[in-house]
């Protein structure tokens, strides 16, 4: 896959966030925003895709799981399918 996609993983230092674990791909970024530590930019996305508990990764800003999700998180066409079907963000 050559597709740059973006991962937003909103966490805490909680046991459950730290077992979010993505598997990087060179085409992938990742950013954290600690929810500890919130800032203007982590409260403005954080209303902007209605979050309201963590660990929640957004993907492209189109898809979100909330939780520790029970598949692997990696680049790659089996998650978009599965994200396209289970987790699109719903305006």
């Amino acid at each position: 896959m050559t597709q740059n996609h973006t991962f937003e993983i909103f966490s805490t230092d909680c046991p459950l966030c730290k077992n979010i674990e993505i598997l990087k791909n060179p085409e992938c970024t990742q950013k954290i925003y600690d929810v500890n530590r919130m800032d203007k930019e982590t409260e403005e996305k954080m209303q902007k895709y209605g979050i309201k508990a963590v660990p929640t990764i957004v993907i492209d800003g189109k898809y979100k799981v909330v939780g520790v999700p029970d598949f692997p998180i990696r680049c790659s066409d089996d998650l978009f399918k599965r994200l396209e079907k289970d987790y699109q963000i719903q305006d």
